[in-house]
């Protein structure tokens, strides 16, 4: 999967460049499904295992070590969503975006910090860091 447009990107790992282009693999999440390639062997292997839905969209493509493809950013991203900073989740300018306390967010940190470490640990198994890719998604 290519993304060529993102909401955050996190920890980007250079896999080489595409004439102006960087591409890259992420450590940290990539958040953001306003503009992607992605084969549609991918699609046939990520789709059912996605149903039922049980989180955001990017959130899940974010998880490519439990569905066992590569992710990758196109950066500069070619591709710029202009949402009128509008969001379905936060509202206007996040003005609607409401927080639990602190501690009551301490699972959910949890879970992004083995989500970081997942995501690292699929990248060096593949040799995302080495150069020695060992698929073809």
């Amino acid at each position: 999967m290519l993304k060529l447009n993102s909401i955050r990107t996190k920890l980007p790992v250079s896999q080489g460049k595409i004439g102006i282009f960087a591409l890259n693999a992420y450590v940290g999440p990539a958040t953001g499904t306003g503009a992607y390639l992605i084969k549609r062997e991918t699609v046939e292997k990520l789709l059912p295992r996605m149903l039922p839905i049980t989180r955001a969209t990017d959130h899940e493509i974010n998880r490519f070590f439990l569905h066992d493809f590569r992710l990758f950013g196109l950066e500069p991203f070619p591709s710029h969503v202009d949402d009128g900073n509008v969001s379905f989740i936060t509202g206007v300018g996040s003005g609607e975006l409401k927080k639990f306390r602190w501690y009551n967010r301490l699972p959910n940190y949890g879970l992004r910090a083995a989500n970081y470490w997942r995501r690292l640990r699929y990248l060096a198994q593949i040799g995302a860091f080495t150069g020695t890719r060992k698929t073809n998604d």
